[in-house]
């Protein structure tokens, strides 16, 4: 996989990528352990990729949901500050 593909690929197929190292690991049982390790290194790549991108997508969300509440609070300021 190369750069650009890493960047424009979507969680399914990064998924697919990961599973694929676990089996290449896996049927190196009796193969050398720098190819296992290599294979699982991989794996854990892709597997972060992955998390990283859904912890990125919450924080959006939790960022957008802190303006709504400061906007709620700045509006109720001024709805009692209107009242006086």
């Amino acid at each position: 996989m190369t750069f650009e593909e890493f960047e424009k690929a979507k969680a399914p197929e990064l998924r697919t990528q990961a599973k694929a190292c676990f089996e290449g690991a896996q049927e190196m049982a009796g193969g050398a352990w720098e190819r296992r390790l290599a294979k699982l290194i991989e794996a854990q790549f892709y597997m972060a990729e992955i998390d990283r991108r859904h912890d990125n997508k919450w924080i959006w969300i939790s960022f957008a949901c802190e303006l709504v509440i400061i906007l709620l609070i700045v509006g109720e300021i001024a709805v009692g500050l209107s009242k006086h």
